[in-house]
């Protein structure tokens, strides 16, 4: 029986031949670590030389595979499959550059349509619509009184990535324009005067790569020889609401105030002359807020003012239509002298 010396202490492993060979993977306690085998140098070619070939011969194998592979694969079916590189460029067509939707040339008219017409906090008239033509188109918008010739505003806009447009705010010198009928007329010309360079080369110059039927002919001769797009459009101007209109009441009136007599200017011309003076700061604000259960609306004109300051304030009734000063500033705002 052979003796081991103690556990740790072993001499070189070629001095003991266990009796037993332990299971596969498994070397338990009592049995020596197997010899590490050392493989015998090889002769011949060096394993650089070898990696470098390797190399040199993979490199044009791969490009080959691409080459006529044309990334596409077959399934069992002999049905071709798009590899992700192909679904890439499938998506970036879709998206168009930058991620933006592409725009797609539409087939037929009207390349304009669905004008809406709405007012914002100040009274203000929003005219807004639905577009084909690419992001980015220059468009004009005109109003104007039914049966006027007489232009009351055009704005500029451009068409938006959702293929819409907004003007800014449309206003009679600053005042709300009155509700009524009224016409729209959207106008937009496709030259390099109105259009940049990347929207005439979708359009082409004169709209030529448009739908003729869509646009107006420049030639009624030859509609192929392109036109422009002109839609006269009428529309209702909404009312305004109750606020506003009691702010403009108060605006237009043009008061008598007692041991003055009747002021030269109206409310709103007496407030530009005391602005005019640098001493009251803005923001600047109309505010109308009426008495509850009456139809009375008590108007004011806030700015910013100093501690202990009353802010001038007018009352209207909806009812009579009559503006009077609520307060003693607002009998000071109410009259001005003839200048």
């Amino acid at each position: 029986m052979t003796n081991y010396p103690p556990h740790g202490q072993y001499p070189p492993p070629q001095q003991y031949q266990p009796q037993q060979q332990p299971p596969h993977g498994h070397w338990q306690q009592g049995y020596p670590p197997p010899p590490h085998r050392q493989n015998p140098p090889k002769k011949g070619i060096p394993t650089w030389l070898w990696i470098v070939g390797g190399v040199g011969l993979g490199l044009p194998l791969m490009a080959a595979m691409v080459f006529l592979g044309g990334g596409n694969t077959e399934n069992n079916d002999g049905k071709q499959q798009a590899t992700p590189a192909s679904s890439a460029s499938k998506q970036k067509a879709v998206q168009g550059d930058g991620g933006k939707p592409a725009w797609v040339r539409p087939k037929k008219g009207p390349l304009v349509d669905q004008l809406r017409v709405t007012r914002n906090k100040s009274g203000g008239i929003v005219i807004s619509g639905k577009s084909r033509l690419p992001p980015g188109t220059r468009v004009w918008v005109t109003i104007r009184k039914v049966g006027s010739k007489r232009n009351l505003g055009t704005a500029k806009v451009f068409i938006s990535d959702s293929q819409e447009f907004f003007t800014e705010p449309f206003t009679n010198n600053n005042r709300p324009h009155r509700r009524g009928r009224y016409e729209v007329e959207v106008l937009c010309i496709f030259n390099g005067a109105w259009q940049k360079k990347e929207i005439l080369d979708l359009v082409g110059r004169g709209g030529r790569k448009l739908p003729p039927t869509a646009l107006v002919p420049s030639d009624k001769e030859f509609p192929d020889a392109g036109g422009r797009v002109e839609i006269a459009q009428k529309v209702m101007f909404p009312p305004l609401p109750p606020s506003l209109i009691a702010i403009e009441a108060v605006k237009r009136s043009k008061l008598f105030v007692r041991g003055k007599g009747r002021s030269y200017d109206n409310v709103e011309g007496v407030v530009k002359l005391f602005l005019s003076s640098k001493q009251f700061k803005p923001p600047y604000a109309w505010k109308a807020e009426r008495k509850k259960g009456t139809s009375v609306w008590i108007v004011t004109f806030t700015y910013a003012k100093k501690t202990g300051e009353a802010i001038p304030a007018w009352s209207y009734n909806a009812r009579t239509k009559r503006v009077r000063y609520h307060n003693h500033s607002g009998k000071l705002w109410s009259w001005s002298p003839k200048y």
